[in-house]
């Protein structure tokens, strides 16, 4: 057992899963279908538990809620690799599409699938965006780009906003903003391209199509 503290139930919780991937494993291999298939294990979010006064998850947008685990195993994808890149769980939809030898016409997010196979990246990574927005009851709309190694949070209605070198500073506690104002305003101008372009908040999502 892990102990009773909230965070020693969830550590319970991701034990749980390791516990049945063994069998599910077991059963592709089994039906003789290994190694053609592509195994993702990620998670849509993280969970504080009272980093930056938080608990939970869905009220803010430090590391503890958005730095999420992604593991990939299927042919062709070298065993233990890693890659330190920053990607976006928005990438995963066109990773698995190119796994599987389609491609998604006009689809957000980058492929993975040739980082996971050995070819190597961009020379600069791109930013990436979050945002958060809760409406019952209403929430400041917090926004989010990493450009690395900065990540910028700012409050869409009042402008407050926070920068943090994940570099040096993984655990955000060292804010930035206010030595560091080329870089925040620079970032802050990211987060506003973006919001125009109607990817950001309020932006309308149109489903991307899948052909062979």
């Amino acid at each position: 057992t892990f102990g009773e503290l909230a965070i020693d139930r969830y550590d319970h919780e991701i034990r749980y899963v390791d516990l049945w991937l063994g069998p599910l494993f077991s059963a592709l291999r089994a039906r003789d279908d290994w190694d053609r298939t592509v195994v993702l294990l990620t998670s849509d979010h993280g969970e504080a538990f009272g980093e930056h006064g938080s608990f939970t998850h869905g009220r803010d947008l430090y590391q503890a809620v958005m730095h999420v685990p992604m593991f990939l195993v299927g042919p062709g994808i070298p065993a233990g690799g890693t890659i330190d890149e920053p990607v976006d769980l928005l990438d995963l939809g066109v990773t698995l599409a190119q796994a599987g030898g389609a491609r998604l016409r006009d689809a957000e997010g980058d492929g993975l699938w040739g980082l996971l196979t050995g070819r190597p990246g961009p020379d600069k990574p791109r930013p990436l965006f979050a945002e958060m927005r809760i409406l019952h009851p209403p929430y400041p709309t917090w926004a989010a780009v990493v450009e690395w190694p900065y990540k910028l949070i700012r409050r869409q209605d009042t402008g407050q906003q926070h920068l943090f070198d994940l570099a040096t500073d993984p655990d955000e506690l060292r804010d930035l903003a206010a030595e560091r104002t080329e870089d925040a305003a620079r970032l802050a101008g990211l987060l506003l391209r973006w919001s125009e372009l109607g990817t950001g908040p309020g932006g309308r999502f149109e489903p991307p199509t899948a052909r062979p």
